[in-house]
């Protein structure tokens, strides 16, 4: 049985090897550097589940709160 969105699923295992990646380096990474693992996280979930403008807007938002962070 073929899947319908084969990307989907390859999106959504590149977001839990992130999320696994996220959770080992929060408990190695200094304090200062912990918010930024957060934005990045919230950026690679939105981009699989919204449509590809908000994407941009939200990667956007991300990437500003990073440098201000």
């Amino acid at each position: 049985m073929q899947q319908k969105h084969p990307g989907r699923t390859l999106v959504l295992w590149i977001i839990a090897a992130h999320l696994f990646m996220g959770m080992v380096a929060y408990e190695w990474l200094p304090v200062s550097f912990r918010g930024s693992w957060i934005f990045i996280l919230l950026l690679l979930i939105s981009g699989a589940f919204l449509e590809v403008g908000l994407s941009l807007i939200v990667g956007l938002v991300a990437f500003i709160g990073v440098a201000v962070y």
